[in-house]
């Protein structure tokens, strides 16, 4: 099977009303937007965001299918983690700080 690359818009902002003040916006692919949901409790929830409706969404967990958008979610999110960890130990400006925060556990 061949495998196509996937472009993850980044530096966007959402397209679609989400009001879940849980969730982080991730990025847009194909129209849709990427977000991750942390409430406090439980286990992360991978969102994409087709419509600003509110039934307008589908979500999963962290059994995303490989190469689905919930898969590329987890995968940006778990990288996010892995340099919010990493530079945890490291003064970091104030207009940064108050963003690192909300990718803690």
């Amino acid at each position: 099977m061949k495998k196509v690359a996937k472009i993850v818009e980044r530096n966007v902002k959402p397209a679609h009303a989400h009001d879940c003040a849980d969730c982080r916006f991730l990025g847009r692919l194909n129209g849709e937007d990427l977000y991750v949901c942390r409430k406090s409790g439980r286990p992360a929830e991978y969102l994409r965001r087709f419509g600003s409706h509110e039934a307008d969404y589908g979500s999963l967990g962290d059994m995303t299918p490989e190469g689905s958008p919930y898969s590329l979610a987890r995968q940006i999110h778990a990288r996010f983690e892995t340099v919010v960890s990493s530079l945890a130990h490291l003064r970091v400006p104030n207009a940064w700080a108050a963003d690192l925060p909300e990718w803690g556990s």
